[in-house]
């Protein structure tokens, strides 16, 4: 029953610390993806 109280405060911790890191994380993945998609439609027009 400890161990299990010591357990949740433990990933309820990570997870508040991994929650900014991960929405820093998308944020960074969107731009890029973007980035890609922009590159792509750059490179397939004609002009």
């Amino acid at each position: 029953m400890n161990n299990n109280i010591i357990f949740g405060i433990v990933l309820l911790a990570l997870s508040l610390f991994l929650k900014p890191f991960m929405a820093i994380v998308g944020l960074n993945e969107r731009l890029f993806s973007l980035h890609l998609q922009g590159e792509t439609v750059f490179s397939l027009s004609p002009f």
